[in-house]
């Protein structure tokens, strides 16, 4: 058995074809990023209440960008997912 954090919420068992996909509308109650019970992450409100901070600001700003998905690459590891490079233009 492998764990890799990188996976979580990634489940196309459990979330359909766009598994991939960021979809904030997407079902809490099945989604593992802050653990839940006595494990549920302490920063979790904080964390949530930064990145719709930062949407909400990126929008203002930029309400029509497009990221460019064909290029994107990932960094390879076992505890994080992310770009390596994220290229965005307005419109």
């Amino acid at each position: 058995m492998l764990l890799s954090y990188g996976a979580a919420n990634r489940d196309e068992r459990e979330f359909g074809t766009d598994a991939d996909s960021l979809d904030v509308g997407r079902n809490p109650a099945r989604i593992l990023s802050f653990s839940y019970g006595a494990h549920h992450c302490l920063g979790a409100a904080a964390a949530r209440l930064q990145g719709r901070v930062v949407l909400e600001e990126l929008l203002a700003r930029f309400p029509d960008f497009v990221v460019d998905l064909d290029d994107m690459e990932f960094a390879t590891g076992n505890y994080v997912r992310r770009p390596l490079n994220l290229c965005f233009s307005p419109r």
